[in-house]
Formats: structure tokens, sequence, C-alpha cells
């Protein structure tokens, strides 16, 4: 049985000291004094791990720190609680680390600061930008597109994008008010099948693709 040197205690795994010792002493997790959140102004999507997604400020802080952080081997770690520090440190944030290292539960801490750049997202550049892959025409056979049928249109639409709502190309950049019907540009080409599959399903009809 092997003792901690430092206070006695029995030492269990590869550590050289107990585990309470060993965060006093040594690192167990290493994390960057500076954090950096990227925010798309346009859309309050974040950018984490190199992906636009429809996340919180606090998830996403999460998240980055999670990614930045180095852990030691032999650290578990099990949660991590990101919390703003008290009021006239803006931007400063408590960051604590809890799991278990050599068979014992243990806590770790650091201070860090926190900055928020902003930057459009590649849909919102697209979107802007009148980007489109794919043209759905909606029209009725001999007859003017009813409002009824336009507002089924409009509710599998709404549908379709809320459910991809974190695809960079889930956008619609025109639509257009024709006398025979209306069109609707999509971002995205398979999205756009997509619809029109759904409102043949729903209104009946047929799909001609060109």
């Amino acid at each position: 049985m092997r003792r901690c040197p430092v206070c006695g205690r029995e030492v269990r795994g590869e550590l050289e000291l107990c585990p309470s010792c060993y965060v006093e002493r040594r690192e167990v997790f290493q994390l960057d004094d500076v954090i950096e959140v990227v925010k798309c102004p346009r859309c309050e999507f974040f950018k984490v791990g190199g992906k636009w997604r429809d996340l919180g400020f606090e998830r996403a802080l999460i998240e980055s720190v999670e990614r930045s952080m180095r852990v030691h081997p032999s650290f578990d770690v099990k949660e991590v609680r990101v919390r703003p520090m008290a009021r006239g440190e803006v931007g400063r944030y408590s960051v604590e680390v809890c799991g278990y290292l050599g068979g014992e539960e243990v806590e770790v801490g650091k201070v860090i600061s926190v900055r928020v750049r902003t930057e459009v997202c590649g849909r919102c550049t697209r979107e802007a930008g009148g980007y489109y892959e794919a043209i759905v025409q909606v029209r009725a056979d001999g007859r003017k597109v009813e409002e009824s049928e336009l507002r089924v249109v409009r509710d599998i639409i709404n549908r379709v994008l809320e459910r991809e709502r974190e695809n960079q190309k889930a956008f619609i950049s025109k639509v257009v008010e024709r006398r025979e019907g209306i069109d609707y540009y999509f971002g995205d080409r398979n999205i756009g099948r997509k619809v029109s599959r759904m409102i043949v399903e729903e209104l009946g009809g047929r799909i001609v693709e060109s």
C-alpha cells in the first residue's frame, strides 16, 4: 500500500499523491485565461466547434469552455459549471469542474474572461445576398391558387424550416407573387424538394422538376 508523502493518506491508482494533495499542488485541468464566444448579430446563433447552432449564450459558453479545456488523463470530468462573477466584474466568469480523481470526487476551478465577438453566419450572408438553389413554383391547373391552399403551403414551409433551423441553407431568399401562382426561392435544393413532396401529399397534384 502506497501512502501520500504529504499527508500520509493511502494513494490509489497511478498518482504519486492523494487526490486532495494532488489538486493542491498539480494542475488537473488547463484552460485559457480568455475564452471567445462567437455570435451572429442577425440570427443570434452561436458558433461552437466551427458550426453555427441555435444556442443560448450560457450553453454556448459552457460548450466553448469544454472544448478549450485540457484535462489530466486520470481526471474523469462529470460536470462543468460556468457562472458570472459578482457585479462590477463584467466579462469575468468562474469555471468549476467536478469529477473523480484517483477514485475520489474533487472540484477545481478557475476565473476566466469572456469576450463576445460578432460574425455574420453563412446563412445570413447567403440570405442577404439573395442566394438560392431551388425555386418552388406553386400552380393550380386551369385556375388561380386559392388562399386556403396558400395557407397550407406556408404552413408546410414554416414547419420544414423550423425543423431545419441549424441548416445554414434553411431560408427563403425571395417570394414572388405571380398571376398564375407564387414562387418561393429556397437556399437549399433538398429543402425545396422536401417542401414540394409535402405539398403534393397534403393538397394533391404532381411535381415537375427541371
